[in-house]
């Protein structure tokens, strides 16, 4: 479709095997590169303009009404987006590549000691819906459910749980909580098994 975008990294195979990553950073308060097909088999770049009115547009999106004049409205003394490519003839060189860190700005968060990387199981990935001889309630966004979800992170060494969209009503007003999930108790259930 010519009129879809995508966002970057994209990664392509050549017909020699090769890979070429394309991906950008330092994206801090700056606007990412699109990508669209050009109709002749290639892609071409795209910089949408800096929305300034939404308007709804379904259930998890939001239409432009307005766009200004420019991409960005930024202080004109910073560093911008790098965009870098990688090829290689060994998929290992795509892992091992440290461009991204090296291009991207400094740090500024100064104790970064509370940053605790680890594993996370998604309920999004199965619809909060568990099923097996195991599951003896029912599934869906509630306590329940996630009580599991922390029970099996916990069984099998899984440091994080990521709670998507269950803990509110519906996706169109995320500040009213969902009454079938109390958030406190899995916050302490959670705690007890050593999972965040």
């Amino acid at each position: 479709n010519s009129n879809r975008m995508a966002l970057l990294p994209l990664l392509a195979s050549t017909p020699k095997g090769d890979k070429i990553l394309m991906s950008e950073t330092n994206l801090t308060d700056y606007p990412a590169m699109f990508l669209k097909n050009d109709g002749q088999g290639g892609i071409t770049a795209v910089f949408p303009r800096l929305p300034l009115e939404f308007g709804e547009d379904g259930d998890r999106s939001l239409k432009i009404l307005k766009e200004a004049n420019c991409i960005a409205r930024t202080a004109g003394k910073r560093s911008y987006p790098w965009r870098y490519f990688v090829i290689t003839d060994d998929d290992r060189k795509l892992i091992e590549n440290t461009l991204s860190y090296r291009l991207a700005e400094k740090n500024v968060i100064e104790n970064t000691s509370w940053i605790k990387p680890g594993l996370a199981s998604w309920e999004w990935w199965n619809g909060a819906t568990p099923y097996g001889p195991d599951v003896d309630f029912k599934a869906g966004c509630n306590l329940d459910t996630y009580k599991y979800f922390i029970d099996f992170a916990s069984h099998y060494g899984v440091e994080y749980i990521v709670m998507d969209e269950g803990w509110a009503m519906n996706t169109r007003n995320p500040y009213k909580p969902n009454p079938s999930v109390d958030i406190h108790e899995l916050i302490r259930y959670g705690k007890e098994k050593n999972v965040g």
